[in-house]
């Protein structure tokens, strides 16, 4: 974006929709020198051309260089031109900044919520446990070590969708028949109906990897069943509307993802469930296999979580906490001094252990694949050991 060193000749701010619907403000500033009209025709450009293009169209050169061709064609003497975009609250008229993939926001002013189409969308919410909390269940699971340095809230999205799923299948099951000291392997043939009916959670983000993503998942679902959200609105929604995570993921979208792993899911279950009927049974084949799966209307929940950070000999460390309940979720804890030498023991015995056993199965004349997986075993839990002592922290869930 080009912007000269001329003084500011006019600056305007007109409401437009785009032409996807978007509710929006340009906000448009022209350098050069100031004329009658200009802040009109400003106005007038910017608005009829900022609804000509869609939303994303409009953080691209193509505008500006528009409405700086149509201002020198009208006689203006404009030397550049700088143009912003932001949402417009459709309630108080605030100008709401966002990224451009949000599609649900809440309004920092007035505590509105809805979609970048100015159409109300109902949230539900918990109320954050005090950062305090947060902090103490932190410093108190990393041993009672260390010095708060931050803790960030943020209120994440998820959609939460009822699901129900029934699969039949046929299977072809693979078993052991033991017969004296022989293992003999059979194949037997399955075929039965598996179901599930639950919710399923996921996070309205494109980028859905924060830290602690996997157990704040399993925390919102939990919760979720015990102690439901209640509608966002009012005080609360204003105190939050600054840390949330505005969700970039429709529905639609979500529920033709949700279809496809439930879909995996309940292949699994069919797996498992033919194997039931086989007490050895190895693994299972399905050659059939038919899922109807069924998505509900979701809820869109933001879910509170903390994100801290603490001090302790020189390092950095964090911790991730639910702020719905002050649950911990995973925070690295500081390895001591004797940890790390009792690790680095560990894994000297291992390794020693493993070449004694090693040496005593080649011994006795009957070294096969065995004497391999003993090696093997006995070589990654010295490996894991060894590398254990000279981690930077341990992780504690």
């Amino acid at each position: 974006m080009e912007r000269t060193q001329s003084k500011v000749a006019g600056e305007v701010q007109v409401p437009a929709s785009t032409r996807d619907g978007r509710v929006v403000y340009v906000s448009v500033t022209a350098y050069g020198e100031a004329a009658p009209g200009l802040i009109g025709y400003l106005e007038q450009a910017a608005r009829s051309l900022a609804e000509e293009y869609e939303y994303r169209e409009l953080f691209s050169d193509v505008l500006r260089h528009k409405i700086l061709n149509e201002l020198r064609k009208a006689g203006f003497n404009v030397e550049g031109v700088e143009v912003a975009v932001s949402y417009r609250c459709p309630v108080c008229g605030a100008s709401v900044e966002l990224n451009p993939e949000a599609i649900v926001y809440v309004c920092p002013y007035c505590g509105w919520s809805g979609d970048v189409f100015g159409r109300k969308v109902e949230l539900l919410a918990w109320h954050p446990i005090p950062e305090e909390d947060a902090v103490r269940a932190v410093i108190s699971a990393s041993g009672r070590r260390g010095r708060p340095l931050e803790a960030v809230l943020k209120m994440i999205p998820y959609w939460i969708f009822p699901v129900e799923a029934t699969a039949r299948y046929k299977a072809r099951v693979v078993y052991e028949e033991v017969r004296g000291k022989r293992r003999i392997r059979r194949e037997g043939e399955a075929s039965g109906t598996v179901s599930e009916r639950t919710l399923y959670p996921f996070v309205a983000r494109l980028n859905a990897e924060f830290y602690g993503d996997r157990e704040m998942c399993g925390n919102v679902l939990y919760n979720y069943k015990k102690r439901p959200p209640a509608p966002l609105q009012g005080d609360l929604a204003k105190r939050v509307a600054g840390h949330v995570l505005a969700p970039e993921v429709d529905k639609e979208d979500v529920a033709l993802i949700v279809r496809d792993r439930m879909e995996d899911i309940m292949m699994r279950k069919a797996k498992s469930h033919a194997k039931r009927g086989y007490p050895r049974a190895i693994d299972a084949y399905l050659y059939e296999f038919s899922c109807d799966v069924k998505v509900g209307e979701p809820r869109l929940v933001l879910a509170p979580y903390w994100f801290v950070t603490y001090e302790w000999r020189g390092s950095i460390y964090s911790g991730a906490v639910s702020g719905i309940d002050g649950d911990i979720l995973k925070v690295e804890v500081p390895i001591s001094p004797h940890e790390r030498a009792f690790r680095l023991v560990g894994a000297w015995a291992a390794a020693a252990l493993t070449g004694l056993a090693a040496e005593f199965v080649l011994g006795t004349r009957e070294a096969g694949e065995g004497v391999l997986v003993l090696l093997l075993i006995g070589a990654t839990t010295a490996l894991g050991l060894a590398r254990s002592a000279f981690a930077e922290a341990k992780v504690r869930r």
